[in-house]
C-alpha cells in the first residue's frame, strides 16, 4: 500500500522529474537519479514537472514548476496531469459536465480534448503547487 505524503508544513525534497517519466513516477520517485533536480515544499505532493508549452498561459508559462500529488482524487476544475496509453502526459485542467470528461487547456488557442470511454487513460496526479523561478 503506498504512503501518503507527509503532512502540509513539514519542508521535503521532492524530485523533479522529466514528462516522460511522469506515467512511471512510482518507479521514478523512489530511484533518485544523481544528475535530478530537487524542489523543497511543504505541500502534499510527490514530484514535481516543469511545464512545457503554452497550453496553459495565462496561469501556468513554460519551465513554471508544479508539484503533482497523485494520491488525490481530481475534481471538476483541478489541474491535473494525464496519461494516455503511449504513456505520453499532458497537463491540462479537467472539467467534469455530467459523465463528459474534458480535458481543457487555458489558452485559447488550443481545442478540448474529449475523454470517451474509448480512449484509454490515467490521471497521474492533480497539480497542488505552482513555484516560479524568476532569475
Amino acid at each position: 500500500m503506498q504512503r501518503e505524503p507527509e503532512a502540509k508544513g513539514e519542508i521535503k525534497q521532492i524530485p523533479i522529474l522529466a514528462w516522460t517519466q511522469a506515467g512511471q513516477w512510482r518507479e521514478c520517485a523512489n530511484s533518485p537519479q544523481e544528475d535530478w533536480d530537487f524542489l523543497e515544499t511543504d505541500s502534499k505532493g510527490t514530484f514535481a514537472l516543469r511545464v512545457r508549452g503554452d497550453s496553459m498561459e495565462p496561469e501556468f508559462h513554460q519551465e513554471d514548476i508544479i508539484v503533482i500529488n497523485p494520491y488525490l482524487k481530481a475534481e471538476h476544475n483541478d489541474y491535473v496531469v494525464v496519461c494516455n496509453e503511449e504513456w505520453e502526459a499532458t497537463f491540462k485542467q479537467l472539467k467534469k459536465y455530467g459523465k463528459v470528461r474534458v480535458l481543457h487547456p487555458l489558452n485559447g488557442k488550443y481545442e478540448d480534448i474529449e475523454l470517451s470511454k474509448n480512449t484509454q487513460y490515467r490521471i497521474i496526479g492533480v497539480v497542488v503547487e505552482k513555484k516560479k523561478k524568476y532569475r
